[in-house]
């Protein structure tokens, strides 16, 4: 159970981490790290870099299944990044809920992405803070005919009421 919990909180953190960076300006500056990992939690990975994790379904554009089984998507090419820079070879692993269920409790998978907290409590999993929390916000780019750069407006759903 302490390796779920020791996976699930690394993930979610960088995860979290990795979408509140600023796209475009990402683009044009050297990535500089993100996060950074007690000692202890460089050997815990180091002995333990086979990491299976379930995912319920595709959710695009998380995750997309292609017709030959293989995934692509933005949580896909965040864990190869991940298995990157940690030397890892965290993997995703995709099904129906009650298959990932099923594969969590036989120990197939050591941790479970965006499992919804009831269902983890009737199943009696163990759950991690809530580390990933996410507003809906409308994004607006543009070509600024005065300057010819591009700009953008931010606005969450509530300043739109």
């Amino acid at each position: 159970m302490h390796k779920s919990l020791t996976i699930m909180y690394v993930a979610l953190l960088i995860f979290n981490l990795g979408l509140s960076a600023d796209l475009v300006s990402a683009q044009n500056t050297v990535p500089k790290s993100m996060v950074t990992l007690t000692p202890e939690e460089k050997v815990w990975l180091k002995a333990h870099p086979d990491i299976q994790l379930g995912f319920i379904g595709d959710f695009e554009p998380l995750v997309i299944i292609n017709p030959d089984g293989t995934h692509r998507g933005l949580l896909i090419d965040f864990l190869d990044e991940l298995n990157k820079r940690l030397g890892t070879n965290i993997a995703l692993r995709t099904d129906s809920v009650p298959k990932i269920l099923e594969k969590a409790k036989t120990k197939q998978v050591d941790g479970i992405l965006f499992l919804h907290p009831e269902r983890a409590d009737k199943k009696d999993m163990f759950l991690t803070s809530r580390e990933l929390t996410a507003e809906r916000v409308f994004q607006r780019v543009w070509n600024n005919s005065a300057t010819n750069k591009h700009q953008t407006e931010r606005r969450k759903q509530t300043d739109l009421s």
